[in-house]
C-alpha cells in the first residue's frame, strides 16, 4: 500500500511540475493555470482536498525516512531452556542445514535461503545432484536429513523444508539447468 501512495503520489508531482514548467514557455498553458487558480479560490472543498494532499504528503514523508527497510525475517531463533533464553544464529542454522544437505548421497552443491512461517521456520534449498539416483527420493531424503540434523543439533524445528532441483549434472558436466 506504501509502495502505491508513493508511487500515484510521484505522478501527481511529476504531472505538476511537467505543467508549471510549461508556464513560462505558453501563454496557453499560462492561461490554463490562471482559470485553474480562480476556480480553486472560487469552490471552498478545494481547499479540504488540498488539506488531505498536504497531510498523505506528511505521512508518505514519515514513512518513507521512519526506520530505514526493517527485514521481517529474524536473525536468530529464540529457544527457551530451564536456565534461559538461547539464541541459534540463521547462519548457525545454515550452516547445519548445508552439512546435512551436502552428505545425502548424490548431491553435489546447495544454496539455501530461509523464510518465515507463521509459526516457524522454513528453508529453501536448491540443490545441483547427479543423474545417478531419483530425484524424488533424493528430495525426500534432503528434506528429512535436514530437519533431523539441525533438531539433533541446535534444537531447532526446520517446519517446512523446500527443494528446488536446479542441475543435474552427469559425469562433471551439466545435463540440464532450470532457471
Amino acid at each position: 500500500m506504501k509502495s502505491l501512495l508513493n508511487a500515484l503520489w510521484m505522478l501527481l508531482v511529476a504531472a505538476l511540475a511537467a505543467v508549471l514548467m510549461l508556464v513560462p514557455l505558453s501563454q496557453a498553458v499560462a492561461d490554463l493555470a490562471e482559470e485553474i487558480l480562480v476556480l480553486i479560490q472560487s469552490h471552498i472543498w478545494f481547499a479540504a482536498v488540498f488539506a488531505l494532499l498536504f497531510v498523505l504528503s506528511l505521512l508518505l514523508m514519515v514513512l518513507q525516512f521512519s526506520g530505514g527497510k526493517k527485514s521481517s525475517m529474524p536473525r536468530s531463533v529464540m529457544l527457551q531452556s530451564e536456565e534461559g533464553e538461547v539464541r541459534v544464529s540463521l547462519n548457525a542454522i545454515d550452516i547445519l542445514v548445508r552439512q546435512s544437505a551436502s552428505q545425502v548421497k548424490g548431491v553435489k552443491e546447495i544454496k539455501t535461503s530461509f523464510f518465515d512461517l507463521e509459526d516457524g521456520l522454513g528453508v529453501q534449498i536448491r540443490a545441483a545432484v547427479t543423474a545417478e539416483h531419483s530425484i524424488p527420493e533424493l528430495s525426500t531424503q534432503v528434506q528429512k536429513e535436514v530437519k533431523e540434523h539441525v533438531m539433533n543439533i541446535a534444537g531447532v524445528s526446520i517446519d517446512e523444508v523446500r527443494v528446488l532441483i536446479e542441475t543435474v549434472a552427469t559425469g562433471g558436466r551439466s545435463r540440464s539447468e532450470l532457471r
